[in-house]
């Protein structure tokens, strides 16, 4: 908008490959806080992580939430995501939750991930680093590095908005 009022120029480390919406992470619409692409994000060394659990580990780090008992290859249940790659929900022992929660009862780099159960583990393949919404700081230097202007880095990031002299 023109108001000129200040924007939540919201950041984080490494985006999933494209940053969040404020809607999808924390339930707030701000129409410059929206999907963009970040591809320097890919080139990240913290871009993939790789996170396993015992049965008895992950039972135990889910605890606060819900109780897991029987066949551990059923306690994972179905994940959906968010068009950046954000787990919007994810069903645990029969328990939907969002990913942002299994990120903090998991200690995961981020809620963009994928999980699997075999030979007794749960696997979190997880990718980017924080919430994903708004600036990259890995993918602005990669932008800067590449010879964007700070101006074309913020305007690339934070859709839509305008930068005056206060």
């Amino acid at each position: 908008d023109d108001s000129g009022a200040p924007i939540l120029a919201a950041y984080h480390a490494v985006s999933a490959g494209r940053t969040e919406s404020a809607e999808v992470a924390w339930g707030e619409k701000l129409d410059y806080l929206q999907p963009v692409e970040s591809v320097g994000d890919l080139l990240s060394p913290d871009y993939l992580s790789v996170r396993t659990f015992t049965q008895a580990e992950f039972a135990e780090l889910m605890k606060p939430e819900v109780t897991l008992v029987g066949d551990a290859g059923g306690w994972l249940g179905e994940l959906k995501w968010s068009q950046s790659g954000t787990v919007t929900s994810v069903t645990v022992g029969g328990k939907a939750l969002t990913g942002e929660r299994v990120r903090q009862l998991l200690s995961l780099h981020s809620a963009a991930f994928e999980a699997s159960y075999s030979d007794g583990g749960f696997t979190f393949k997880v990718k980017g680093y924080g919430h994903g919404v708004g600036m990259s700081q890995y993918g602005a230097n990669y932008m800067a590095k590449c010879g964007s202007t700070f101006l074309e880095i913020l305007s690339h990031y934070y859709t839509g908005c305008k930068m005056v002299r206060g």
